[in-house]
């Protein structure tokens, strides 16, 4: 593989020829233009039957042929190219027919690859200018291909950034120093009902609406005397409708030596963010609003539920009538502070002034003194409590979680009006606490299992219109469950039970 030194042709005719040459390679525009051009180069330079170009692919740990040229393929075996690679050397090797001209290509930092020629005469015919000649190409080859390797990342970069600013959920609106209209993005079409082929390129005072472009003047003015981006909103006239707002952000549009080029302005549809802000202030109103009447109406029904009370001690003095009257109003009177309680606790929870008091609980006792609590909501039920032997303690807040064992058992207890069993069970799952219970009663339709746990919510229907209940005890579970970064999940099917 060392080169010969015959020299059979003029070597100075032949390198002028090359150079002359070489600005060829200049017009590439792909990988398979170089295999072309390369091989055109080479005619009547050095002979060859064929040109092939590999290049070194650091995924594939391997040489790739670049692109066949003109004539047919050859084979070139891996340890010749990474002897001809690691060498740095132009250098010959015996084929079938012939000899393979091998050249690594030189890269600013590592080699590239390597070019190979097929050619008919003998190994030992490799002379000095044809190594000459073959380092020179594939130097230039190396210097294009990285052009090319640069010119397509660019090209993948330009479609990136067009496709973010495509993408973007705002409009994009950029202005030259010379006025003019340079970008203008499809959500910005959107914003302001124009089209970017009418404005791009145009002087923004001569294509905008009045009210815009006075904002957009107003907004460079304030930035170039202080150099501080500035937001405002701004009231774009909708046609046969309200004004859209929209929130305009100015700031320098600069190239990458931090240059100014333009101005980049990012306009936002407010519309929506004022509705949300709106329903948040509602809410938060509602919400102050139960609380403070909740709070008023305790002072009065302590009063009625104080009076009853009295009224009870001296039951046996009451006509049949008054007894039945005082029942009523004992009654109603509990049904309304089981109300008022359930509204406060949604209240502070809902607005986080409910935290918990964690203390190490048996979460087991818990369960059991719930249950035998709510035994009495329906006697018709046999109710079973079923506590793992293993269970350990746990860091939780007793009261709020016994709130939810009386909740869901006496719920299960609630609606099984026919009776059978309830099953109330805590255990572990893995390194899960595990609450479920399970009853037999009237079940849940599947359209109702997601909107159990809004508030005031219940399912109406002729089974469950007797049953008492304010539709805020599940609302109730499902906060006390989350504070305890926990979750629910419900399991029923009509007539079968839950």
């Amino acid at each position: 593989m060392t080169p010969g030194a015959s020299e059979p042709r003029d070597p100075v005719a032949l390198l002028h020829q090359l150079r002359k040459r070489l600005d060829r390679l200049d017009q590439t525009r792909s990988a398979a233009d170089c295999v072309d051009l390369t091989s055109r180069i080479l005619e009547g330079l050095v002979p060859h039957r064929a040109v092939r170009i590999f290049l070194y692919s650091q995924a594939r740990q391997d040489f790739v042929p670049l692109a066949e040229g003109n004539g047919a393929a050859f084979p070139v075996p891996p340890t010749l190219l990474n002897w001809a690679a690691t060498s740095g050397e132009v250098s010959s090797a015996p084929a079938e027919r012939g000899s393979i001209l091998l050249a690594p290509i030189p890269g600013q930092f590592k080699t590239l690859g390597v070019l190979a020629l097929s050619s008919a005469e003998d190994p030992g015919s490799l002379n000095q200018t044809t190594v000459v000649l073959l380092s020179l190409l594939s130097r230039d080859i190396g210097r294009v291909l990285e052009n090319l390797r640069v010119y397509e990342q660019m090209q993948r970069l330009r479609e990136l950034l067009d496709n973010i600013v495509e993408s973007v959920p705002h409009g994009i609106l950029a202005i030259g120093l010379d006025d003019a209209i340079i970008a203008f993005n499809r959500n910005a079409e959107v914003l302001f009902g124009l089209h970017r082929i009418e404005v791009l390129s145009e002087r923004y005072q001569a294509v905008l609406p009045k009210p815009l472009r006075e904002t957009l003047s107003s907004l460079i003015m304030d930035l170039l005397k202080d150099g501080i981006s500035r937001d405002v909103e701004f009231a774009h006239p909708a046609p046969g409708g309200q004004p859209l707002p929209i929130g305009i952000s100015c700031s320098l549009l600069r190239d990458k030596e931090a240059r100014p080029q333009g101005f980049l302005f990012i306009c936002r549809d407010l519309s929506l963010s004022m509705e949300v802000q709106k329903l948040r202030e509602l809410d938060r109103m509602k919400s102050e609003f139960v609380h403070t009447v909740s709070h008023e109406l305790k002072t009065p029904l302590t009063a009625i539920l104080g009076g009853a009370e009295v009224l009870q001690a001296e039951r046996d003095s009451l006509t049949p009538d008054q007894q039945e009257m005082l029942d009523i109003i004992d009654q109603g009177g509990k049904r309304l502070h089981a109300l008022i309680m359930d509204l406060l606790d949604l209240s502070r929870l809902e607005s986080g002034r409910a935290g918990l008091e964690r203390s190490e609980s048996s979460l087991g006792a818990v369960m059991q003194e719930a249950a035998e609590g709510v035994r009495h909501k329906n006697p018709k039920c046999a109710l079973r409590v079923e506590v793992s032997p293993d269970l350990p303690t746990a860091m939780v807040d007793e009261d709020k979680l016994k709130q939810v064992f009386e909740n869901l058992i006496g719920n299960a207890l609630k609606y099984s009006p026919n009776g059978g069993e309830v099953t109330a069970r805590l255990g572990l799952d893995g390194d899960t606490l595990r609450f479920t219970v399970k009853d037999q009663g009237i079940g849940i339709a599947a359209e109702h299992i997601p909107l159990l746990f809004d508030k005031f919510y219940r399912v109406d229907s002729s089974t469950t219109s007797e049953i008492e209940g304010t539709g805020l005890g599940l609302a109730i579970v499902k906060h006390i469950i989350e504070l305890h970064e926990g979750k629910l999940t419900v399991e029923s099917a009509l007539g079968k039970g839950s």
